[in-house]
């Protein structure tokens, strides 16, 4: 679709929902390029759902900006990972 070999689908930093499930489908289905999901990502279970709709990759950043403690990000992050 228009060239693009990469789509990004972006909810917005700090969403409270992230892009619906939907949507991330329908996107993956109509174009034959790389998807990117990101925001209002929080959750393994949500990690797992946007992979599943069709994200090659989902993006956390908010979730990294929340935690100052690294030891419990890193525990934080490979509990998102451990989904996929």
């Amino acid at each position: 679709m228009y060239g693009f070999s990469t789509v990004y689908l972006e909810a917005g930093s700090g969403a409270s929902t992230p892009v619906s499930l939907q949507l991330i489908k329908t996107a993956k289905s109509a174009m034959n390029c790389t998807l990117i999901v990101g925001g209002g990502i929080r959750t393994p279970e949500q990690m797992s759902a946007a992979a599943k709709a069709g994200a090659d990759y989902v993006v956390t950043g908010t979730i990294t900006e929340e935690f100052e403690d690294l030891q419990l990000l890193k525990e934080r992050l490979n509990s998102l990972i451990s989904v996929l």
